[in-house]
């Protein structure tokens, strides 16, 4: 990350078809779409829910994530984006007055909709001798299994820097 980096992350709904094409000297995928976040607040005096202000940002992903994206997102799917914010980029197609949202993450809301990953085959891990592995027997198991371990608690610091409240 670099000094002055805006750094969001944006809760919303895809609201445009997402758009792959292959740019760059390696030809690496990437996915274009739109997210817009709508607020919603309670207005006291009609006693219900209003719409409030819109947030739109156009979202550019690359290579893989791109690659699953168009995969599986579709317009109207809740979703959950994190990256960096900034203003659109002629070079991909983008309108310096546009915001542009680049995702290192992005993924369904599970608040609003459920989902069953679809996971590809990874060769198993090649795990050091070094590092034990974990069994569910011996001592430091029985120890648990019996009842609450004795430790002392941790010192808190209070709102005038004492123990406690």
């Amino acid at each position: 990350m670099a000094i002055g980096e805006t750094m969001v992350t944006l809760v919303g709904t895809v609201t445009s078809d997402i758009t792959v094409k292959q740019v760059g000297q390696d030809r690496h995928e990437l996915a274009i779409f739109w997210v817009r976040s709508d607020e919603r607040r309670f207005d006291r005096n009609r006693q219900e829910w209003v719409l409030g202000r819109r947030f739109s940002a156009r979202v550019v992903c690359r290579r893989g994530m791109a690659v699953s994206a168009a995969d599986g997102l579709r317009r109207g799917d809740p979703v959950v984006v994190n990256g960096r914010l900034h203003t659109g980029d002629p070079a991909t197609g983008g309108s310096r007055a546009q915001l542009e949202l680049e995702a290192f993450a992005l993924g369904p809301n599970l608040a609003q909709c459920g989902v069953s990953p679809r996971r590809g085959s990874r060769p198993e891990p090649d795990v050091p001798s070094q590092i034990p592995l974990w069994e569910a027997a011996g001592p430091a198991v029985e120890t648990l299994q019996a009842g609450p371990v004795d430790a002392p608690a941790p010192a808190l610091a209070g709102p005038r820097g004492g123990q406690g409240p």
